[in-house]
């Protein structure tokens, strides 16, 4: 099992060649980049090239163990999902190795966020017409909260793989990464988007695989703002060759037209 000690010794594996703070940012993009690059096919190659950046910096031994850290922490979610159990280690080493507080990020304490989910979605939700709860946080930390409301609802009964999707933003790219991290290993279908919530800038788009899997981009396609995603779009042709040809013929028309 892979304790947030553990995290924070992972940090430390360049000895100092690399500062502990980095290596722990390296390691969180890392896992996010190869979670996503196992299902996202519109983003896949980009995130490929970001993987490769990033072993570039490090030593094989060095590049090993953090493979190795990712299997780690995939072991231990897979054990807190058995046990029933919703631990955000990430937050924990993150906040450890003194990275919170800086540029105005702050975390709410574990048990604050059970007691926020608590009273956003009542002691015994109902589920919705639609048949799944919709979830949204828009600084959404390392995703304690958003955590805690999938605990909430798994003690009332719902299984958070099929009655819930999740939207999760932060302006932090580390942050996001690790929101994406803890969503995708605990098997949430969600949204997460590295972006400015007072702009509706977004700089990146992360789909957890319970939601690509889950075939949710059809079913609860989340833009960030207004307008269609051109991400959103791109997934759909991917999972459905008559959208995309769909897709095509409109282009071609459009083309022609002009």
């Amino acid at each position: 099992s892979m304790t947030t000690k553990d995290l924070i010794d992972l940090s430390k594996l360049t000895n100092g060649r690399i500062s502990d703070r980095t290596v722990f940012i390296d390691f969180v993009a890392l896992c996010a980049m190869a979670i996503s690059c196992a299902v996202d096919c519109v983003h896949a190659d980009e995130r490929r090239k970001g993987i490769a950046e990033i072993l570039t910096r490090y030593q094989l031994k060095e590049r090993s163990q953090l493979f190795t850290g990712l299997r780690d922490l995939t072991d231990a979610v897979k054990t807190d999902i058995e046990q029933q159990q919703w631990e955000d280690r990430l937050g924990n080493a993150f906040q450890k190795l003194g990275m919170s507080g800086k540029d105005g990020i702050d975390f709410t304490p574990p048990d604050l966020t059970r007691l926020m989910a608590r009273i956003t979605m009542g002691a015994t939700p109902s589920l919705p017409p639609e048949g799944y709860f919709t979830v949204t946080d828009p600084t959404c930390g390392s995703g304690i909260t958003l955590l805690a409301a999938a605990e909430q609802l798994a003690d009332a009964g719902y299984n958070p793989c099929q009655h819930l999707v999740m939207q999760a933003a932060d302006l932090n790219r580390t942050c996001a990464h690790m929101a994406y991290v803890n969503l995708s290993l605990y098997g949430i279908p969600a949204v997460v988007i590295h972006g400015n919530t007072l702009t509706m800038e977004e700089y990146s788009r992360w789909y957890t695989p319970a939601y690509v899997l889950g075939n949710w981009i059809w079913r609860c396609p989340l833009p960030y703002g207004s307008s269609r995603n051109r991400s959103d779009e791109l997934l759909k042709m991917a999972t459905d060759p008559m959208y995309a040809a769909i897709r095509r013929l409109q282009a071609l028309e459009l083309g022609s037209a002009s």
